[in-house]
């Protein structure tokens, strides 16, 4: 790097200036640690530096630059080693010999080539760390390499902390790109939302808006018989209406309302649906087979599953032949497998890809009904929350979705 203009000052002058100016340079702490080594080694004539930092009660021997290995990569309590009393006092340590001194670990030190050694806090107040410097000779640091060695951590510590700002900047920057993605899709989905709403409302509303027009000039011209059969004609465009409603409520309260994991049982969970759809099962003319066996999960919305899946097979029932829907639970090592077999119009190669989407399958060419879409993404978010998967299966007959439940351990609440 290019170095500032130090002509005529003293050469520990100019070596310090130097190293601020690497420090400054540097963006990683990787980085740091090799110039405060390389530096440190230079100015004392050290056999030896250590770039040590401090873990919470333990001083982790990050970096060294020495003649031997010293302690690169390992970790000591701090109440066991020079590093961690230098940090405790916040003030330096200049130890000509190892083998009298109390604050050393002999144990730690007989293996190495080090006798003597002078360390430094990274930051006097709350020290982040310790520089220690070795020879491998009995060797007293004078105030002057003590003084240089502290103003290179005192560097350091200022390095230290832009770089942890640097990258807590950083971070936060990620999370608002990632909240601005997010809330980019949201928008994206609300306006999938609007559009699928107003396609689905706008054709029966016109409905309700004709046969009323129709209505009151037939209660003008005193005809009852006709009246009537607007009128009636008029509420099964509301119900349609009020059925696209209560789709978006519970696609909404799907997100909203917090997961409570419990044992449900197959059958007694089937049987509610099957109570709750009676009138759309019987204008179907429909067989629902429930099997044996248990699930897992919040029972609220694994009823909501279950019926959105089956309305579902109802609605797309192929007219040449009755619809069998056919529900199954079937343990596996990942979890447990929900299966909803019918004997339908099947669904497009081309519907595949979207079919969990808003608009992925609003109608079929054999379909007696079409739906508002939101039955099936309903049904993927409930899965989701749960964090299992949700596929349809082609068949050569009909439609088969596989929802993939994950263990949950007891008392698990979301």
């Amino acid at each position: 790097m290019v170095r500032a203009r130090s002509a005529g000052l003293p050469p520990l002058v100019r070596e310090l200036i130097d190293v601020v100016q690497d420090l400054s340079a540097a963006t990683e702490v990787e980085t740091v640690q090799a110039v405060v080594l390389q530096a440190v080694r230079r100015l004392t004539a050290a056999d030896g530096v250590t770039f040590v930092v401090r873990d919470g009660g333990r001083c982790f021997y990050a970096d060294e630059d020495a003649i031997a290995p010293l302690w690169k990569g390992r970790s000591f309590p701090a109440s066991a080693c020079i590093s961690g009393w230098v940090m405790a006092h916040g003030q330096p340590a200049v130890v000509p010999d190892i083998s009298i001194d109390d604050r050393i670990p002999a144990e730690v030190y007989r293996p190495t080539f080090v006798r003597s050694l002078a360390m430094v806090p990274i930051r006097a107040e709350d020290p982040l760390g310790a520089i220690g410097v070795y020879w491998s000779t009995p060797h007293t640091a004078g105030p002057a390499d003590v003084e240089a060695v502290q103003a290179i951590a005192d560097a350091t510590a200022v390095t230290l902390e832009r770089l942890h700002s640097d990258q807590a900047l950083a971070a936060r920057v990620a999370e608002l790109e990632h909240a601005n993605r997010a809330l980019a899709d949201a928008n994206d989905r609300l306006e999938d939302v609007a559009s699928v709403v107003a396609h689905d409302l706008r054709s029966p509303l016109a409905t309700v808006d004709g046969l009323l027009t129709l209505l009151g000039r037939q209660v003008e011209r005193g005809d009852g018989a006709s009246s009537l059969d607007l009128a009636g004609r008029a509420a099964g465009q509301v119900g349609r209406l009020m059925s696209t409603v209560e789709a978006l409520l519970s696609l909404a309260q799907v997100k909203t309302d917090p997961l409570v994991f419990e044992d449900v049982d197959l059958s007694e969970l089937g049987t509610e649906v099957i109570v709750g759809l009676g009138a759309d099962v019987a204008d179907a003319d429909a067989e629902v087979r429930i099997g044996q066996g248990r699930l897992r999960g919040d029972r609220a919305l694994l009823r909501l599953l279950l019926q959105n899946l089956i309305a579902n097979a109802l609605r797309y029932r192929d007219p040449a032949r009755r619809q069998v829907v056919e529900v199954e639970v079937a343990r596996r090592s990942a979890g447990l497998e929900l299966s909803v077999t019918d004997r339908g119009v099947g669904i497009a190669a081309d519907q595949l890809g979207s079919l969990f989407e808003l608009g992925g399958r609003t109608g079929a060419s054999r379909a007696p009904s079409q739906g508002t879409g939101i039955g099936l993404v309903t049904c993927r978010r409930i899965v989701e929350r749960h964090g299992g998967t949700i596929a349809a299966v082609p068949r050569p007959v009909g439609a088969r979705f596989v929802v993939g439940i994950p263990h949950a351990p007891d008392g698990v609440t979301d």
